[in-house]
């Protein structure tokens, strides 16, 4: 196939790609020969799936620092920015949203949380366009502060809202709801709105919660740990001492200091029996015993023997990272078959799951990615 180079006037930016270069699948941005595990001083180069640099000829003063494969956008920044801020671009350099916040995250049911300039928050979609912004994202001296936003999952997000500024407390109180893509607080919802200078509004009621799993989110009241819908029903109970989110239709809880697994009826279908665990994930769920890790399957049985001294990470693709503390070989991040075989031996400063065969890894040299078998797609040392 024929090369030719395409123009995007916008950012005086040319990028030599295939002539279908719009579908493309691109990989990610990895460096090369720089002295950090994570890269963050290393000029970065965006690669396709076969492991090829799309070769960018951008403005002298962009600075490329992240790409988000689902959303196949590139994160930038000026190098002249004093305040750093960041845009979009898409894979062929073209301009979707100029610097404008301080960050965005990763995209998830087409929306990115981003902090602005000035201390407020909200969340854009693939456009770059500002698509929620509320009292909820608010950072002014009147106005209720969040701590943190988390993203969309099952079509809502969850929100931390400081709740109690008086110097009566000892340290700041939080609650915790969550928004619909509109912005509106739709679930746990205090049952007496509250009225000021901005009109008529809901505060959040959960002291503790996690995203939205399979139609249930695991939330903390007076101390203790349920499940609510999205109805805004409490539909298993406050009663577990903690409580993770549901994982193909299971969700391990703790109760009488044991973690098990119950299914969405609130049942035990796995009776708490282990010193921790994890969420389910191709049929398989990281449990603790005697200060050792393994795997369950979904009837509770022991399929991969304890023996990791920290907690390992779900399957995906087939493989599970698993991390041995230390520096030398045999130290580091590694990966791990279903029958529990250290089939990438731990060596890696940081590392992600497998996705469709590839994960990233971090290296001295900085970031790239190998395959199941170890090698590398994109080798970043020197």
């Amino acid at each position: 196939m024929r090369l030719r180079p395409l123009i995007a006037t916008s950012l005086l930016v040319t990028v030599i790609v295939g002539v279908n270069s719009i579908s493309a699948q691109y990989l990610g941005l990895v460096s090369k020969n720089c002295d950090s595990y994570f890269a963050s001083q290393c000029g970065k180069l965006l690669i396709d799936k076969s492991g090829k640099e799309v070769f960018l000829k951008l403005d002298p003063r962009i600075v490329l620092e992240d790409y988000d494969a689902d959303a196949q956008l590139l994160i930038f920044s000026y190098r002249d920015d004093s305040k750093h801020l960041k845009g979009l671009l898409d894979p062929l350099g073209t301009l979707i949203l100029k610097p404008t916040y301080e960050s965005i995250g990763a995209f998830r049911e087409g929306f990115a949380f981003v902090r602005l300039s000035d201390r407020k928050s909200g969340f854009i979609d693939k456009s770059g366009k500002l698509v929620i912004q509320s009292s909820f994202f608010e950072d002014t001296e009147m106005a209720e502060r969040p701590k943190g936003v988390n993203y969309f999952s099952d079509g809502l997000s969850l929100v931390e809202i400081q709740v109690d500024y008086s110097l009566r407390a000892s340290r700041p109180v939080y609650r915790y709801g969550f928004i619909d893509s509109k912005g509106k607080l739709v679930v746990g919802k205090t049952k007496t709105p509250l009225v000021d200078l901005r009109g008529i509004y809901w505060r959040p009621l959960f002291e503790n919660a996690q995203n939205f799993s399979e139609g249930l989110a695991a939330v903390q009241l007076k101390g203790k740990w349920g499940y609510v819908n999205k109805k805004d029903i409490i539909s298993i109970p406050n009663q577990f001492e903690w409580a993770n989110n549901f994982s193909e239709g299971l969700a391990s809880v703790k109760k009488y200091g044991k973690y098990g697994f119950i299914d969405k009826s609130g049942r035990f279908k796995i009776e708490p029996k282990f010193d921790g665990a994890d969420e389910f994930s191709e049929g398989l769920a990281a449990v603790e015993v005697e200060k050792l890790w393994g795997y369950v399957d979904a009837n509770g049985l022991l399929v991969i023997k304890p023996q990791f001294s920290r907690r390992p990470e779900k399957f995906s693709d087939g493989m599970a990272m698993i991390f041995e503390p230390g520096s030398g070989p045999g130290k580091g991040f590694g990966f791990i078959d279903k029958n529990g075989t250290v089939v990438i031996q731990p060596q890696f400063g940081s590392a992600g799951n497998f996705v469709s065969g590839l994960a990233t890894v971090y290296t001295k040299g900085g970031r790239g990615f190998i395959r199941k078998d170890g090698t590398y797609l994109w080798d970043p040392r020197p």
